[in-house]
């Protein structure tokens, strides 16, 4: 029952991740929303990187079940709040709306990772983390490439309703069940008055003594550079070579997280056969290359890009995003790196990855 508690709660977890990167994008795209609009979809999505900042809050008071419910209808509304949105033109008000549901979605992820931490137990947490990370992507798969496909049949109104018909439904089944709403594990008495933000301090300060710290927080903000330029702006891209929803959702969405999948099995092979330093050369090495032949494909076919050239550019992804935080790191520590790792994505898909975009518009459609 606990895995099934996890599962339910991480699928809510990548609905908006989704929803936001994918299906939002796409939906903007269609309407011919320039690229350097588009773009603000990344600045949109930084409390998912800034969430730390007002994990106090979550921590301290109230219920972790009170605050997921309470993100969900925040982003139920918005949901609504958009689909009455959808078909005209896009507004102040349609941005709003958008920036409230990616800050609902970043207090929910808050309260479900600090009630799933609670409610397992240590020797449950390998299990449960692989639960995890399948139920976040299935969830980001259904409201990304799953509404793809559903707005080519219905439209982008019922689509974008239905994904506020599932997270009712998700709060249906939070308050039906009691697993998903147990109390507070009751915390030591040394560590009740110990705020997270002196915890981010305290990890943030022991970090600094290590020797490669400028180093490890330059190659942090810096190794997702490549993927964070194009990221955004890939749909967009399919958008101008005419590709339907459908086609995008079923090929560049279920063959690239295959293919992201089987990249993260041969990174944890590669590393656990020549080491974290082959693992992340391997990454890197193969980075521009895979970049490259993205483009020579492109610039090869174009209006008819072959399946495999939209999935192949994730292969290599999982090989350093599976490799674990080495000894010398607390896990503060490491999760202070993650959310490092984060930020230059947002920046660089907003800003610089407008600009590529506008070169990969010249290339002629078929």
């Amino acid at each position: 029952m606990k895995l099934v508690v996890v599962g339910v709660l991480y699928f809510a977890e990548g609905i908006p991740f989704g929803f936001i990167i994918t299906s939002v994008n796409a939906y903007l795209s269609g309407l011919g929303v320039p690229p350097e609009q588009i773009g603000i979809l990344s600045l949109l999505s930084l409390p998912w990187s800034l969430k730390f900042f007002w994990s106090p809050l979550v921590d301290r008071y109230g219920l972790r079940s009170s605050w997921i419910i309470s993100a969900q209808v925040v982003m139920i509304l918005c949901l609504l709040g958009l689909a009455s949105l959808v078909g005209g033109p896009v507004t102040l008000s349609f941005w709003l709306l958008l920036a409230i549901l990616c800050l609902g979605s970043a207090t929910q992820d808050l309260a479900i990772d600090a009630y799933t931490i609670d409610f397992l137990e240590t020797k449950e947490l390998g299990i449960a983390n692989g639960i995890r990370s399948g139920a976040y992507r299935f969830g980001s798969l259904a409201a990304g490439s799953g509404l793809l496909i559903l707005s080519d049949q219905v439209g982008w109104r019922p689509a974008f309703v239905g994904v506020g018909v599932l997270f009712v439904a998700l709060v249906v089944t939070i308050l039906a069940f009691r697993s998903f709403r147990l109390p507070r594990v009751a915390s030591e008495p040394a560590q009740k008055h110990e705020s997270p933000l002196v915890i981010f301090r305290t990890a943030l300060k022991g970090l600094g003594t290590h020797p490669s710290f400028w180093a490890i927080i330059l190659f942090t903000l810096l190794y997702k550079a490549g993927d964070a330029m194009m990221g955004i702006m890939v749909i967009p891209f399919w958008k101008h070579l005419s590709f339907s929803s459908t086609q995008i959702g079923l090929v560049s969405g279920m063959l690239g997280s295959v293919a992201t999948t089987l990249g993260g099995l041969l990174g944890g092979w590669y590393t656990s056969r020549f080491g974290h330093p082959g693992g992340v050369v391997g990454r890197l090495v193969y980075q521009p290359f895979r970049h490259r032949h993205l483009s020579l494909g492109l610039g090869a076919y174009p209006g008819d890009v072959p399946p495999g050239l939209l999935a192949g550019g994730p292969a290599w992804y999982g090989t350093l995003d599976i490799v674990p935080p080495a000894p010398a790191f607390c896990e503060s520590q490491h999760t202070d790196i993650s959310h490092l790792l984060c930020l230059p994505g947002r920046k660089f898909r907003g800003g610089y990855g407008v600009r590529a975009v506008h070169g990969l518009y010249d290339v002629p459609v078929r």
